[in-house]
């Protein structure tokens, strides 16, 4: 048995205690030969820019999911049409798309 905050080191892992489980996690392998700094600088550098098409696919996912909590379209329809959005998308970027098809496209979801 743990309480919140208690951790205890098992080369390489890390455990915690849930609270919401009440039992201990592992959290993973701690690094040592790495600092924060290499960590971090590392996992921004493998971030990649955005497509065009991931620009697009976000733009109209953030309308849909507005319209969604705004009660304008029900949950189902939402799930309908994010999946036709990740299509378009997936489409796109595997050239099957025209850049104006896949414009079209996703003002044609955008609406709802």
């Amino acid at each position: 048995m743990g309480s919140i905050g208690d951790a205890y080191f098992i080369d390489p892992d890390l455990y915690i205690w849930s609270g919401t489980t009440n039992s201990w996690v592992n959290i993973g392998p701690i690094q040592t030969e790495r600092t924060c700094r290499k960590v971090g600088a590392h996992k921004k550098a493998a971030i990649k820019e955005k497509t065009p098409a991931q620009k697009e696919y976000d733009r109209v996912y953030n309308r849909l999911k507005q319209q969604k909590s705004r009660g304008k379209i029900s949950v189902d329809e939402w799930n309908a049409l994010v999946a036709q959005a990740l299509e378009v998308k997936d489409r796109a970027e595997h050239g099957e798309l025209e850049d104006e098809e896949m414009k079209a496209s996703f003002e044609e979801i955008g609406r709802g």
